[in-house]
């Protein structure tokens, strides 16, 4: 493992924590209980990663915007504590809305990403 690898996954990290930190007090209203500033994220982040995936960059490239970047923006961890806390609140429309929001969306934000990606290559 190189230390450069470390180093461009940690500068992609720094830049994609800062970037979800931004999101979420930019996006501070949460209309239904749905965060929609996780909601955001994940998806925005699943897109880029797609667009990433179906570019093909170099390796170099994958470990900053991919690793680094996508991994310090997105979060499963507040997905899935959001997710708990709605359903421990008996809110479970809410719940249930923003679950399948999250993988639903995060999934065909991924394969649009991915054909743009090709569509670019």
């Amino acid at each position: 493992m190189a230390v450069s690898s470390l180093l461009l996954v940690a500068l992609g990290g720094a830049l994609g924590s800062v970037l979800r930190y931004v999101c979420t007090i930019l996006v501070s209203s949460s209309p239904g209980d749905v965060p929609l500033a996780t909601l955001g994220v994940n998806i925005l982040g699943s897109l880029v990663l797609g667009v990433l995936t179906g570019f093909a960059p170099t390796h170099s490239t994958m470990l900053l915007f991919g690793t680094g970047l996508c991994g310090g923006f997105t979060t499963y961890s507040a997905f899935t504590t959001d997710m708990l806390a709605l359903a421990e609140g008996a809110r479970p429309l809410p719940a249930v809305l923003y679950g399948g929001l999250s993988i639903i969306g995060g999934l065909a934000a991924a394969w649009l990403g991915i054909l743009a990606g090709r569509a670019l290559r």
